[in-house]
């Protein structure tokens, strides 16, 4: 254990100490805000056209405007964040593997799977941060134009404001689950390839062409902890989420889906991790 904490310290330091990392933080934080543009800009045509028939929208439906834009770009920024901590737990052993650090840090009384298990204490401190900078990016792009109250369509209240809060919470919350496995199966990945470039490839190759095709396994599909992670082709509790915000009254995840994105990942994740450890044990580094 004290040699797994070694490794977590040092990858904090080495993180902290890289332009990199800083520069991929800023630049996922901005994600959200441009979003939020592209959403305003997407409005335009059609906030142009209601002022010139006069059909422009009450108050109270402009109340509850900003919820559907907030959830997408918070959404947007954990797509672009996800794939971001995929490629640094899958770059992170195959590149210490290249340049000798794995095998220095064996001799300094590390264990081999030590140097997987240091790596996995980060996973949820990385998964929490990146919705909490996104969360907020999103939250102050959108309330500087929208507002956030009940949700009204021609007349009616769909949803209260405490009603959409409780339900993003629950969405972001059965969203965790997934980017943590992802970030395991980055470390999987890792321990398998003798590069980091070759790590980055495969999981790219991997996570993105299983976003593609998922739809071929059907009911299966839902088994795959990938199947809830927020991705181009999302299917995950926050694209769902959109949906409620938009309005569209039979939007949202069923009950059974949204137990299977919060329990499901967890021993995906630990069979990752496992198998991870596995590999390091008879890799030769």
């Amino acid at each position: 254990m004290k040699g797994s904490l070694l490794v977590a310290r040092s990858e904090v330091y080495r993180d902290l100490r890289s332009r990199s990392t800083w520069l991929l933080t800023l630049l996922v934080g901005f994600v959200p805000l441009v979003r939020v543009l592209a959403w305003r800009l997407a409005e335009a045509p059609e906030r142009l056209r209601r002022a010139q028939s006069g059909a422009s929208r009450s108050a109270e439906e402009l109340a509850g405007a900003g919820w559907a834009p907030l959830v997408e770009s918070w959404r947007f920024g954990l797509v672009l964040g996800g794939l971001a901590l995929l490629f640094h737990f899958a770059r992170g052993l195959a590149g210490d593997n290249d340049t000798g650090v794995a095998r220095l840090a064996v001799t300094r009384s590390v264990s081999r799977p030590g140097l997987v298990l240091g790596r996995a204490l980060l996973i949820v401190p990385y998964v929490l941060l990146l919705a909490l900078v996104t969360g907020v990016s999103a939250w102050f792009s959108v309330t500087a134009t929208y507002e956030l109250g009940d949700l009204v369509v021609d007349g009616y209240t769909l949803a209260t404001a405490s009603e959409l809060r409780s339900e993003l919470t629950q969405s972001i919350l059965v969203t965790l689950p997934p980017l943590c496995c992802l970030c395991s199966f980055g470390l999987l990945v890792s321990a398998a390839s003798r590069s980091a470039v070759a790590a980055v490839a495969l999981s790219a190759s991997a996570f993105l062409g299983y976003d593609l095709f998922k739809e071929v396994l059907g009911r299966k599909a839902a088994w795959v902890f990938a199947s809830y992670v927020p991705s181009i082709f999302d299917e995950s509790a926050m694209a769902e989420m959109v949906q409620v915000a938009l309005g569209y009254s039979d939007a949202g995840m069923s009950t059974a889906a949204r137990n299977a994105a919060a329990i499901l990942p967890w021993p995906e994740a630990a069979l990752a991790l496992g198998v991870a450890c596995v590999l390091v044990a008879r890799k030769r580094l």
